[in-house]
């Protein structure tokens, strides 16, 4: 029995170590073989569930053992572990007896190792998170008898968010463990065969060693649907023929997701995952604006409604003391401060502007190079220290012309 634990640990050992495994076995001379295919399958769910997906090997002939790494999304899955496709799998710790040094796995019979896969898996930290993974899994197994089955194994999946298809890929392991043999980044091979029985000349084991193409699989995530919807209205009429965006923001960028039109004053997207939308209003009555709405959907239904504006003039009085001013002017900017005109004033203190788009603007009051901030649609009254100049005027030029220059 004790010989086909060996046989098992000496091909994951020889020719599959993880980083940080460390056994005891005979050296491997791998020997060219054949061709192989490893193909990860496909799965689909929902938020919250557990996937499979199918690890499968299209000619498990002459196999004894497999290392390859799994590459996930570690912001959409948490990978699970291995789960049983058709053969038996085993971490080994059924058959470790517990605080035995050296190990003794002498819970497991040899038909149970006869009947099983040993595998290990190293779910990679981030180096900098240990709490954190980088979407990378080691995976190395190995039989006591040669593969009769096309079904590797499943690896298992949590889904904790996304929505679509994501990549589930598989590449070959590279790794780097002195104890085991290597000293530097190496990459191993995906299929060895059974390691010989007795050595060679050099006393060497000779393992067949397969070439082996890597075929990827994925997982469709069914994010829940919740719809995004909401009334648009010209000035309380509906705003029927509006043609209304939805775009979704994928890190600092929105991208055109879907567009409809505004039917009974109404508009409606369905089937959205959770997300930050926004949605664009494209009036097609051309005396009215643009508008759009950031939107964000979280577990729940949203709505945004609109009132589409047209140009307005925006009015108001300002004086200065308590009284009318000559002279003075309102400053206009928007919201970024951009000057987009100046108005003057009545005798009476009065002022109004040009038609202006939808938009937030500030009023500022000018008398000279003085400056105040007022409110449109109210009379503002600026307290400002005035003074007066004054003086006589004497030996008028006699050209004529009435003019003089006053210095003050």
């Amino acid at each position: 029995m004790k010989s086909h634990i060996k046989s098992v640990f000496c091909i994951l050992l020889a020719v599959f170590m993880l980083a940080g495994l460390q056994l005891t076995a005979r050296n491997a001379n791998a020997l060219p073989a054949g061709t192989k295919v490893l193909t990860a399958g496909t799965a689909s769910g929902s938020y919250n569930s557990t996937v499979s997906v199918l690890l499968s090997v299209d000619d498990p002939t002459g196999i004894g053992g497999a290392a390859f790494t799994i590459k996930y999304n570690p912001a959409v899955f948490n990978f699970v572990g291995l789960e049983l496709a058709n053969k038996t799998i085993s971490d080994g710790t059924n058959c470790l007896v517990q605080g035995s040094d050296p190990p003794d796995y002498s819970n497991c019979s040899a038909q149970d190792i006869a009947n099983t896969m040993f595998y290990q898996v190293n779910d990679v930290a981030d180096p900098n998170n240990a709490q954190a993974k980088i979407g990378q899994v080691l995976v190395a197994a190995a039989s006591a008898q040669s593969l009769t089955n096309a079904n590797l194994f499943k690896a298992k999946f949590a889904i904790k968010g996304g929505s679509g298809v994501y990549p589930i890929q598989l590449v070959r392991s590279v790794i780097q463990n002195a104890a085991a043999g290597y000293a530097v980044p190496t990459t191993i091979p995906v299929f060895v065969g059974m390691p010989a029985d007795t050595p060679n000349a050099q006393g060497f084991y000779d393992t067949p060693v397969y070439a082996t193409t890597l075929v990827g699989g994925a997982i469709t995530v069914n994010a829940p649907g919740y719809t995004i919807s909401g009334n648009v209205t010209y000035d309380g009429a509906n705003a029927d023929g509006a043609l209304v965006i939805l775009q979704q923001q994928f890190g600092t960028s929105y991208q055109f997701l879907a567009q409809t039109t505004v039917q009974s004053g109404a508009y409606s997207f369905s089937n959205r995952p959770n997300g930050t939308y926004r949605v664009v209003v494209t009036p097609n009555n051309p005396a009215y604006f643009m508008a759009s709405a950031n939107v964000t959907v979280s577990d729940a239904n949203a709505s945004q409604d609109f009132t589409l504006q047209t140009a307005t003039r925006h009015s108001g009085t300002v004086t200065v003391n308590g009284s009318p001013l000559s002279g003075i002017r309102v400053k206009v900017l928007d919201a970024n401060s951009n000057v987009i005109g100046v108005f003057p004033a009545d005798s009476s203190g009065y002022f109004e502007t040009a038609p202006l788009p939808p938009g937030t603007y500030t009023f500022i009051a000018v008398v000279g190079k003085e400056e105040h901030q007022i409110i449109e649609g109210q009379t503002n009254d600026w307290t400002l220290t005035l003074r007066s100049i004054s003086g006589t005027l004497t030996g008028l030029p006699g050209d004529g012309s009435g003019q003089v220059m006053v210095t003050a």
